[in-house]
């Protein structure tokens, strides 16, 4: 007997150390499977039948996410916007053709210089040389294309300084009652051609008209008249109206004239010609370009600090290394802002534009099949649900497939 209770005694001494084993592996588990669920990582074992009521529980969402970042806004001082002569261009002022509140539409005259008229056309880039009879080229086609966009006809872009553009261009000045400067077909001999080509034109006629035909100077005739009728298109080519490169100011759409800071008898060069805006503020700021890829000008920007304020995006440039350097206007408040203040400003840096379902980023994890699943509760019980997710916004997933908004999951 004596030895039966000894062994009885030493079973339920080993009975006692495999329960509390059995116990901690429990616990153990259960504290791992909360901790995958939590941090995203891989859960330890089969989560089926872990009791709902133990752990944190939400319900997917469907809205759009959103990730707003702020930073700090130098505010700088903005000189007035301007029109110059093109770069090079200048000489005495003899005459102003607008005045503060007029409004300044492409293809007006802005001022003359030195006895010649200086236009606003909306052209694609400045000219780089006179646009002269025989010019043909790339700065012809833009000149076309800004002539057709303000109306005077719908020309051939061609590239080819004709007849059509030459009127085009005469029209500008007259309509205002100036006159460009000339090359003439007169002075270049052109008369002469003209009797020429009327004097072979005839003799050709009484050639094929001829009772015995001869072959041989109908066609030397024919050889005379096309060579100089191509000397005579090429001498009327080199006719017509010239606008100079220095004529010509970049003007794409209408301005109003703010101030006009010259007068007939200045002389001018580099210095505005006409003031378009008075001097302003606006604010520039500086951010990481995966911050600040979603915005564009004419973005309104908040200011979280300052409500009042309303700024808009004008500008969007190269900054630093990675950077993006963001010019904002001020279009309402701002009262008391100066040249080196400081604001800070608040912009959408990612977003997914429209409304999706979406779980906190500690609700989703890989299941022990590497698969990506949440863990959903049903009554007492959570089970495994495969997901396919998008995008990770501000602490949030999209759930692309296997979950509806509404549905209880859990992270144990």
């Amino acid at each position: 007997m004596r030895t039966t209770r000894t062994s009885s005694g030493r079973v339920l001494g080993v009975l006692a150390v495999l329960i509390a084993a059995a116990s901690a592996v429990n616990i153990w588990l259960a504290l791992a499977v909360r901790g995958a669920a939590e941090s995203g990582e891989e859960p330890v074992g089969d989560n089926r039948g872990i009791p709902a009521e133990r752990s944190v529980r939400i319900r997917a969402e469907k809205r759009v996410l959103t990730r707003r970042v702020r930073h700090p806004a130098e505010v700088v001082a903005v000189p007035a916007d301007a029109l110059t002569l093109p770069p090079g261009a200048g000489g005495v002022v003899t005459d102003v053709f607008v005045a503060p509140g007029d409004t300044l539409e492409p293809g007006d005259p802005i001022v003359e210089i030195d006895g010649r008229a200086v236009f606003g056309l909306p052209l694609a880039f400045p000219l780089y040389r006179d646009i002269a009879p025989g010019v043909r080229g790339r700065d012809v086609e833009a000149l076309q294309e800004a002539l057709t966009r303000i109306g005077w006809g719908q020309l051939a872009v061609d590239g080819i300084y004709g007849p059509e553009t030459k009127r085009a261009v005469a029209e500008l000045y007259s309509r205002v009652g100036l006159s460009p400067e000339v090359v003439d077909a007169a002075e270049l001999g052109s008369h002469d051609l003209v009797r020429q080509e009327a004097s072979l034109r005839r003799q050709l006629e009484r050639a094929r008209s001829a009772d015995s035909v001869d072959s041989l100077l109908v066609a030397d005739l024919e050889d005379q008249l096309a060579s100089t009728r191509e000397a005579l298109a090429d001498a009327i080519d080199g006719s017509g109206p010239v606008l100079g490169a220095a004529d010509v100011i970049v003007l794409a759409s209408a301005v109003d004239v703010e101030r006009v800071p010259v007068a007939v008898g200045d002389r001018i060069g580099a210095e505005p010609v006409v003031e378009t805006s008075a001097p302003s503020l606006a604010l520039e700021v500086t951010a990481p370009f995966d911050e600040v890829a979603l915005l564009a000008p004419g973005d309104r920007v908040a200011a979280p600090d300052d409500p009042a304020l309303s700024l808009e995006i004008v500008e969007v440039g190269r900054g630093g290394e990675g950077d993006r350097r963001i010019r904002l206007a001020v279009t309402e408040g701002g009262a008391g802002l100066a040249p080196g203040d400081v604001v800070v400003v608040e912009f959408v840096a990612e977003t997914t534009g429209v409304p999706v379902v979406a779980v906190p980023a500690g609700f989703v994890f890989l299941d022990a099949g590497g698969r990506t699943a949440v863990l959903v509760a049903e009554g007492d019980e959570v089970r495994t649900v495969e997901v396919r997710t998008g995008r990770v916004i501000d602490g949030m997933v999209e759930i692309v497939d296997g979950l509806t908004p509404g549905t209880e999951v859990v992270a144990g």
